[in-house]
């Protein structure tokens, strides 16, 4: 990977953090360990963003036989 892509992609994270770090601390009101938060909290917010749930799209899906399903 290269490095350029690499650092777009912590920047991303960053930024992330801090807007969900604030999201939290006005919902919660209280300090928010920063590693447990980057750990737990973003690595989900990450993985939801970046690997969205799988759809298909059954108007052009065809079967084997190539009849429309």
């Amino acid at each position: 990977m290269p490095k350029t892509m690499t650092i777009r992609l912590e920047e991303e994270e960053i930024e992330m953090l801090k807007e969900l770090q604030d999201k939290y601390l006005k919902k919660y009101g209280q300090e928010i360990n920063q590693t447990k938060f980057f750990r737990k909290i973003l690595r989900e917010e990450y993985t939801r963003i970046t690997h969205p749930p799988r759809t298909i799209d059954v108007s052009t899906y065809k079967d084997m036989s190539n009849k429309w399903v």
